[in-house]
């Protein structure tokens, strides 16, 4: 989950009751089991976000992803947040850098891989008024021997003295101020063949990105109409080709009192 980019400096996403959550989106499925398990605690699921049974949104877009290609030597996740995509990612790619502009999100992230648990406050709530909840540390699966966790963004990925043969970037494009650095900025660290994925619910707000930059709506002098299509054929503009694409489910916890369950569009494509 990420809903976080480059051109941010939001000071939300370095809050404990924001991080608590992304984590809690990211392995919904391993504290879904874990309930399951020690019923005493499910009484803390105020909005039943754990009963949800959809199979990792995870898990389920980097099979996507990497279906049919050939295993990637280095990967990149951008925009990893907690990293749960990363250390899926590096089910199937020798390497893989997760990158992230929040200190409090791949500190998180670099914690679960060493230590292969979570720490989770369930019930916790931020808003109109605080809620303690309770402490679950829950054991979740992982490869990270191959996972490097670094502080970063498109502008900074130039420190990585590498070219990555896939570049992963899940929610974050419609958090982006204008996506025509953010593109050229990941282009220049990929090579011809190299995959990108992309993924949003174009959930577009004005706080982080203009209206005139909205997908869609006829921005970067795109023709109005699907934001896909517009995605697309901006992408065609910086070199890259269509490969493949496909509509996911994502559930994400807002509070102890919300959840959303976002249609989240992927789209996959090589730059040529």
């Amino acid at each position: 989950m990420k809903r976080s980019a480059s051109s941010i400096g939001d000071r939300t996403y370095e809050e404990d009751g924001f991080v608590n959550c992304y984590v809690q989106s990211h392995y919904q499925d391993s504290i879904r089991s874990y309930l399951r398990k020690n019923p005493r605690a499910k009484k803390n699921d105020s909005t039943r976000f754990f009963q949800i049974s959809l199979k990792n949104y995870y898990e389920e877009i980097i099979r996507f992803f990497f279906d049919g290609e050939v295993r990637p030597e280095l990967a990149l996740d951008l925009g990893c947040s907690v990293g749960r995509s990363t250390m899926t990612i590096a089910k199937y790619a020798k390497k893989v850098y997760g990158v992230d502009p929040s200190f409090a999100q791949i500190r998180v992230a670099r914690r679960i891989a060493e230590q292969k648990k979570i720490a989770v406050t369930i019930g916790q709530s931020r808003f109109p008024y605080p809620k303690k909840g309770v402490l679950l540390e829950i054991p979740v699966e992982g490869k990270s021997e191959n996972v490097e966790f670094v502080v970063g963004d498109d502008t900074t990925l130039s420190l990585i003295p590498f070219m990555f043969d896939a570049v992963c970037s899940l929610a974050v494009i419609d958090r982006v101020r204008d996506l025509r650095p953010f593109l050229r900025n990941v282009q220049k660290c990929m090579h011809p063949g190299s995959l990108l994925l992309l993924s949003t619910p174009f959930d577009w707000d004005r706080a982080y990105t203009p209206p005139k930059n909205w997908l869609g709506t006829g921005a970067y002098g795109l023709k109005k109409g699907k934001p896909e299509d517009a995605l697309k054929e901006l992408l065609y503009g910086f070199g890259f080709t269509f490969v493949r694409e496909k509509n996911f489910l994502w559930p994400t916890l807002i509070d102890s009192r919300s959840h959303v369950i976002w249609s989240v569009y992927a789209g996959v494509f090589r730059l040529q």
